[in-house]
């Protein structure tokens, strides 16, 4: 259909794709301000998303419904201009939104409206923006992680889904107590008993759907209500003695009362009628506190999967706390029994690649930015009036900034689990003999090296890399075929090894035989398959600065050549192409390789840049000598003027990346009598011939020798072939 209503913006991705389209709305004339504002966040999370807004006019109110009917998600921010006004997008198009259960998150961004959006929106419930603050784009994440993890819209329910845990306990609370429940949740998992138990509260309730109906659902599911008791629970009329407890003994639900705060107990059991009332510090293990309460503990004998499935909602803090302590003990309670995605989970705990991940998104939501540090520091040091001190403090505070977790990283475990899981892997491979065994095999190995890399340990990382290519090798044979590509990345990383053992010239053989690989596994040099594709991208992009860093620029330019032409070969499957009618992305079958496509054009680009410069600093026209032996020597001219047994001549590097470079070559050259050699490596045949120079590696230089003691004739030709074939 066409899109008049709605806006796209696109990134890699087009609306004729099954890719996932989330709407923003607010007001019309500050929608495009939040659009701007979180797009690259949430693209950093589903690159292959297209966001959507509406004109800043709706001019066809049933032509936009029929629009929002194609979205997967909503996010609405509700700003006091948006709220107060009349307009058809909050008068009908959320109203809409909310009665089809879309996927919805409402940001409340007006101060002291929270009565406006109740009185238009009712129980629908709502994120804060003044109380997350920088945090908005956690909400942002949780809300977009959960669309993509629905394959349908109506599979994304509102309420979390307990069916995972053994128990759940519904914490009722006054809104103002709120800094007890985190205590209590931990609480609660400090017992080892009770690491199967969910405790919810009203942080858990999804954005966008009606917050009583699913409170009601939650406490008819739990085990227990958890009644936290403080002064504040006295007040009259507030809502957990209102509709919280009531439903809950109408339910009949345990109700376990404890005390947080010294309180009136007796006025509390002439409101509610709560008996006993458990103080938690003085019970050493929350288990005993229902076990008291007459409410039976979990069963904790958990099948490997279930523990593992656990482990990754407490390293995620998904409908529990994050706990990394207790997503280890799960973890290992899981690979006791040899379960292959807690080694996995396992291994990104202790190589620390987990860590790395919370942090940099930490990092990317948290991080104050740069106007509100100088504040802060002015503020703090009324007396701190230099530039240079000013400059000192913000960087201290910046660096202060970052979050900081506790690190779980231990490279010596890492190792052993990482062999463990190659072993499991290669037994499964002997018994079973499935391609599947083997794929997996591959990328264990190749993790373990990759990590051994990393950390150091070269001789560790290429005995890794070297199994991985034998195995591979086995499988490849002769003919290219769907392993082609598992040997081409270890042949990169063959060379990346090497590189850093100081082994060059077998780093450069390797990277040569990865650009080989990839390249054969395309027809004709036309790539069909995106991995082949950014394969081939890669490893050309290896190649390039390993020889732009070494010094050898003619061949580093040559190898960046090739890349833009590859990527411009296959831009009908992978570039930009915009069809100027709808601005629909032509020919994309693969959004993720158009955006490595456009990051490795860039890099070759400015790296092409980078040698160019390098070359106008020294100069393009470099002859060298070259000793040839007198055996070598046809022409009886020379050989006439000379008795040495090397003969000097002259040369000059080339490139010959082009067909229609080698025919303008061998065409030049035959209006000259004498004779002239072209070298690859060792190997040298006659320039002249056209179909020996075409048999040589095109994406490699070559040296051209020039038959001549007449230096001045010699520099002349080869000026003129350099002018032609270097630029």
């Amino acid at each position: 259909m066409e899109y008049k209503e709605l806006i796209p913006n696109e990134r890699w991705n087009s609306p004729t794709l099954d890719t996932i389209n989330i709407l923003i709305i607010s007001h019309p004339g500050e929608v495009s301000y939040y659009v701007d504002k979180i797009k690259d966040f949430i693209w950093s999370i589903l690159p292959d998303a297209i966001i959507w807004h509406p004109k800043s006019r709706v001019t066809d109110e049933i032509q936009l419904i029929e629009e929002v009917k194609q979205m997967n998600a909503v996010i609405s921010f509700m700003t006091a201009q948006f709220l107060q006004s009349k307009n058809d997008i909050l008068d009908k198009i959320l109203p809409y939104i909310i009665e089809n259960k879309y996927p919805f998150l409402p940001i409340l961004d007006a101060k002291n409206h929270k009565k406006l959006y109740e009185e238009k929106f009712g129980k629908i419930q709502y994120v804060d923006k003044k109380e997350l603050d920088k945090n908005i784009f956690v909400a942002i994440q949780r809300f977009v992680q959960d669309i993509q993890s629905c394959n349908q819209r109506n599979d994304c329910v509102s309420v979390e889904d307990v069916n995972d845990f053994s128990q759940m306990y519904f914490v009722s609370y006054r809104r103002i107590d709120g800094r007890y429940v985190d205590f209590i949740q931990r609480l609660i998992h400090k017992d080892e008993r009770l690491y199967t138990t969910q405790v919810w509260y009203d942080s858990y309730e999804a954005p966008g759907e009606d917050f009583e109906y699913n409170l009601f659902k939650i406490i008819n599911k739990c085990t227990a209500v958890l009644l936290l008791v403080t002064p504040q629970l006295l007040e009259p009329d507030n809502y957990v003695t209102r509709i919280e407890i009531p439903y809950a003994r109408a339910c009949n639900k345990p109700i376990i009362a404890l005390l947080m705060e010294e309180t009136d107990l007796n006025k509390l059991y002439e409101m509610i009628q709560i008996k006993k009332v458990y103080k938690p510090n003085e019970w050493e293990f929350f288990g005993e506190i229902l076990l008291d309460a007459s409410v039976s503990l979990p069963n904790r004998d958990l099948s490997p999967m279930k523990m593992a499935q656990l482990a990754e909602a407490y390293m995620n803090g998904k409908d529990v706390e994050r706990n990394i302590d207790i997503a280890c003990k799960l973890l290992y309670r899981a690979v006791q029994n040899f379960y292959i995605p807690a080694y996995d989970n396992l291994i990104k705990i202790k190589t620390g690649a987990f860590e790395k991940q919370q942090l940099e998104f930490a990092n990317t939501v948290k991080r104050a930015s740069p106007t509100d540090i100088i504040k802060k520091i002015k503020d703090e040091n009324p007396e701190c009036t230099d530039e240079l001190s000013l400059i000192k403090l913000f960087i201290q505070e910046y660096e202060n900034n970052d979050d900081q977790y506790e690190t779980y990283k231990d490279v010596e475990e890492a190792i052993r689990l990482f062999q463990e899981r190659k072993n499991i892997y290669l037994k499964l491979y002997e018994i079973g003999k499935t391609e599947q065994f083997l794929i997996s095999l591959f990328d264990s190995i190749r993790q373990y090296g990759e990590f051994c890399l990393q950390e150091g340990l070269i001789d560790d990382a290429y005995h890794q890399f070297r199994e991985m290519y034998e195995y591979v090798q086995g499988k490849v044979g002769e003919e290219v075929n769907k392993f082609t590509t598992y040997l081409s990345v270890a042949t990169l990383l063959i060379g990346d090894t090497l590189n850093e053992m100081g082994r060059f010239e077998e780093a450069e053989e390797y990277y040569r035989k990865s650009v080989d690989l990839d390249i054969s596994a395309n027809d004709d040099g036309i790539v069909g398959d995106s991995i082949a594709f950014t394969n081939v991208l890669e490893s050309l992009n290896k190649l390039g600065d390993f020889l732009q860093k070494r010094g050898e620029l003619l061949k580093a330019k040559v190898v960046y050549q090739e890349l833009l032409d590859t990527i411009k070969r296959n831009v009908t499957f992978y570039g930009r192409e915009w069809d100027s009618g709808d601005r629909v992305h032509i020919g994309v079958m693969d959004p993720r390789a158009a955006k490595i496509a456009e990051n490795a054009s860039r890099v070759a680009v400015i790296s092409l840049m980078e040698i160019e410069s390098a070359f106008i600093q020294k100069g393009k026209f470099e002859p060298k000598i070259k000793k040839v032996p007198r055996g070598y020597i046809t022409d009886v001219t020379i050989l006439q003027k000379t008795k040495n047994d090397e003969i000097e001549l002259l040369s000059h590097e080339i490139m010959i990346n082009k067909i229609e470079k080698v025919q303008w070559l061998t065409e030049y050259l035959a209006h000259f009598e004498m004779d002239f050699d072209i070298c690859q490596k060792q190997y040298c045949v006659d320039a002249k011939n056209l179909s020996v120079v075409l048999s040589l590696n095109i994406l490699d230089t070559c040296i051209l020798i020039v038959h001549s003691i007449d230096f001045a004739k010699s520099t002349e030709i080869l000026r003129n072939i350099v002018d032609k074939l270097n630029n």
